[in-house]
């Protein structure tokens, strides 16, 4: 059984933040920005947490950090979203995508945006399949965005 719940606990963020960062191509704890990343997701992001069920336990297995502060514009923005390897393939990124693209509606967002890298083809398909389209190119990314 796999629960979705809205993580607010700064502490439980990081910690689901370390345990996924394996997911994705560029490390965030890698990174020369990391410790500006984890400020803005741990004090204005939505952190929504993937927990599974183990010997009475739920263990975290992913995560969404998701903007929903873009008002003005109505955008909201995926800054992340990752599943742990042995995971994969079993709709829990789904999950997490349709929590935030609820709660961004729920917002009252317009669009939601994200960036991904170029060379993750397996994220800019998940993400054409949740309808998610070039919108522009950088040097090294796409930069996606779907209707709410």
């Amino acid at each position: 059984m796999t629960r979705i719940k809205l993580v607010n606990e700064n502490n439980e963020k990081i910690r689901i933040m370390k345990l996924c960062d394996n997911v994705f191509p560029i490390r965030l704890y890698e990174r020369d920005n990391c410790d500006e990343i984890i400020r803005r997701i741990i004090n204005f992001a939505l952190f929504y947490a993937a927990y599974v069920e183990n010997e009475g336990e739920f263990v975290p297995i992913g995560y969404a950090a998701i903007y929903v502060n873009d008002v003005n514009n109505g955008n909201a923005y995926i800054s992340s979203i990752g599943v742990k390897g042995d995971y994969q393939g079993q709709h829990i990124g789904s999950m997490l995508m349709e929590t935030g693209l609820r709660e961004a509606r729920r917002k009252g967002m317009k669009y939601m945006r994200l960036e991904v890298l170029k060379t993750n083809d397996k994220a800019i398909s998940f993400y054409k399949n949740w309808l998610f389209e070039i919108e522009k190119e950088g040097k090294d990314t796409f930069y996606m965005r779907r209707g709410l």
